[in-house]
């Protein structure tokens, strides 16, 4: 029974229940991890690598000979023979560096070396010698230094071989003998071989040929060398 003044909602489906709100899943993503910069590695070995190419051009340049063989003055004796005399004198050996870069028809030596005893074009004695690769090691040289002779090196020896085509020059000469009688000869083949050592020991031999003119002909020369740096 309805009462007056009062409304009575029509009856229906009763209001649907709110919907909870969905809560939102917490992002799971993971922070990009940064990559480690390499520069500073790459630096440490570019660095190594340009220290090995170092090491190994030193190593290089010492097994070359170019620098392997110590310049300066060496005293030595010399012990041999030069065509029929025996003899035993004293000398010095000079190592420098190249003397002569142009006007040579031999090459360029990659260091000069000469052997000198005594004055044999002035003074001939047995075993006397001037044996060099340029006329600028002996003493008292001209100022024209000729290239007179071929060099090559392997480590810590060098070896000298006279040049034929300038032996005219007498720039390297020996004598035999001593007195008005002996012939001043000038080397045209064979060759000087030295080998100095960390300690500055040189050894070495000489064993070449040497020309005199028509009155006397060829003689060899043939010695041992042996001293230390002065």
């Amino acid at each position: 029974m309805a009462v007056p003044g009062v409304t009575v909602p029509a009856t229906g489906e009763p209001a649907a229940l709110a919907t909870e709100p969905e809560v939102a899943e917490p992002e799971t993503t993971q922070p990009e991890t940064e990559e480690p910069e390499t520069s500073q590695v790459d630096e440490t070995e570019d660095e190594t690598e340009d220290e090995t190419e170092d090491e190994t051009e030193d190593e290089t340049e010492d097994e070359s000979g170019e620098t392997g063989l110590a310049g300066g003055s060496y005293e030595v004796t010399i012990t041999g023979t030069a065509g029929w005399a025996d003899f035993e004198r004293e000398g010095t050996v000079r190592v420098l560096d190249t003397i002569s870069e142009v006007g040579t028809t031999n090459e360029v030596n990659a260091v000069d070396v000469c052997l000198v005893s005594g004055f044999p074009a002035a003074q001939p004695e047995p075993g006397a010698i001037w044996l060099g690769s340029n006329s600028g090691c002996d003493p008292g040289a001209s100022a024209a230094h000729i290239d007179l002779a071929y060099v090559e090196t392997d480590g810590r020896t060098v070896t000298v071989r006279p040049d034929e085509r300038v032996a005219a020059t007498l720039g390297n000469n020996f004598t035999a003998g001593s007195g008005l009688a002996a012939g001043l000869y000038a080397p045209v083949s064979g060759e000087m071989s030295i080998t100095i050592d960390d300690g500055g020991d040189l050894s070495g031999t000489v064993d070449i040929v040497g020309y005199g003119g028509a009155g006397f002909g060829e003689v060899r020369y043939r010695a041992e060398i042996s001293g230390h740096r002065a």
